[in-house]
């Protein structure tokens, strides 16, 4: 898990650090959270994220990690990084979606007409 500790309030860190296995933790630093790096996209071994220090691609590789940077600036300018910039379309949060759809029949994702 990529984080950035300052993000988060001392009951959100302890829960980070008792929930995910420390071997499984890469804190981000304040070049890495500037450059907008943790904001990444990740598909199985690779990550898709801002142009990042050597120091977080090193730290990534040695984990087994292939790093794709893209230049993101002018989307940075205005708050956003690399998984700002995503629509998902695996489904996986098709369940989140009918349990919605359950609760509420308004939010109830339209498929579209053939």
């Amino acid at each position: 898990m990529l984080y950035y500790p300052p993000a988060f309030t001392p009951e959100g860190l302890r829960r980070i650090r008792t929930t995910v296995p420390a071997c499984d933790l890469i804190e981000a630093t304040d070049e890495d959270a500037a450059r907008f790096c943790v904001n990444a996209v990740a598909f199985d071994r690779t990550i898709v994220m801002a142009e990042a220090t050597d120091h977080l691609k090193g730290r990534l590789s040695n984990r087994g990690y292939r790093v794709i940077e893209v230049g993101l600036a002018p989307f940075i300018l205005s708050g956003g990084g690399a998984y700002c910039m995503t629509l998902r379309l695996d489904n996986v949060s098709a369940p989140a979606a009918a349990d919605l759809a359950r609760q509420s029949p308004a939010h109830a994702i339209k498929e579209p007409a053939e």
